[in-house]
């Protein structure tokens, strides 16, 4: 928030996992919100709150605003957690069980939770495109879901070099795409 700095989590000496800030000027980094530990990754939701994957057994999704302390939103989390665009909400995986995973959405103004669709067994990255559309990918293919057709639909295939889709992450502008993925070698 404010583009004055980047935030990550880092694991410092002592093997806590924080959430850090740098100012993209130099300077000191610093700790944010000091008290939580063991933040595997981070979505900001604004200027001071933030949804954070945390290392529970199981893991968790918490939310933490300016000085407030944190509140479990929902336990049982994949690690994806992505803005909705143009909408004030979050989404991220529930993983019910070992079979039954589901993207879920947090409606920030409404304090709600519900379902957006099913994921693609056994994947759980996902991104959102600037026309409201999903990408996930599952093996090496790629799909879309949007709103219309209520369907995960094929748009790709780059299992020749890429046989496991992993992390995914799109442009603002939606022109660009970035997998993090497995290849053959």
């Amino acid at each position: 928030p404010g583009r004055k700095s980047f935030s990550v989590v880092r694991v410092e000496k002592d093997s806590a996992q924080r959430l850090w800030q740098f100012p993209l000027t130099g300077g000191e980094p610093e700790v944010l919100f000091p008290t939580i530990d063991s933040i595997g990754y981070h979505c900001w939701l604004g200027k001071d709150s933030v949804a954070m994957f945390i290392l529970t057994e199981p893991p968790s999704l918490q939310l933490a605003s300016g000085s407030n302390a944190p509140f479990v939103l929902e336990n049982k989390i994949g690690r994806s957690i992505k803005l909705i665009p143009g909408e004030p909400s979050v989404s991220y995986v529930l993983k019910e069980d070992s079979l039954h995973w589901k993207i879920k959405k947090y409606s920030i103004p409404e304090q709600k939770i519900s379902d957006i669709t099913g994921c693609l067994p056994p994947y759980e990255d996902f991104t959102w495109m600037p026309d409201g559309s999903m990408l996930m990918g599952q093996k090496g293919k790629l799909f879309q879901f949007t709103n219309s057709t209520r369907s995960w639909k094929e748009i790709a295939d780059f299992s020749a070099a890429i046989p496991k889709i992993g992390r995914l992450c799109v442009s603002p502008d939606g022109k660009r795409l970035a997998i993090v993925g497995t290849v053959k070698g």
